[in-house]
């Protein structure tokens, strides 16, 4: 006896049977103070110390800019990963930036 995956939980897919693709989310291209949500400021950027999106944003409007200032203002980079997993994520925060 298979369980059956319920209707509503399948993947989407058109007449031809090709998968749909899955619903496109906003860009965190504008990282303008105004259009920010509150809930992708509550995303977890830096895992090992628990500093949440809206701090790095924070620290991007006081004008810090570089990423050695930002994990300094912040404390990221200091976990037990030594910034291997929140880097890319606040590299990404600086590009985006620019």
């Amino acid at each position: 006896m298979g369980f059956a995956m319920p209707e509503w939980m399948e993947t989407p897919t058109h007449a031809s049977g090709a998968a749909l693709p899955s619903p496109a989310r906003p860009a965190e291209t504008d990282l303008k103070p105004e259009t920010r949500s509150v809930v992708e400021g509550m995303k977890v950027v830096c895992i090992c110390k628990g500093i949440k999106k809206r701090v790095f944003w924070n620290a991007l409007d006081a004008g810090i800019c570089t990423h050695e200032d930002i994990n300094r203002h912040t404390g990221s980079g200091s976990g037990s990963c030594q910034g291997r997993r929140c880097g890319p994520r606040i590299l990404d925060m600086l590009k985006r930036l620019s």
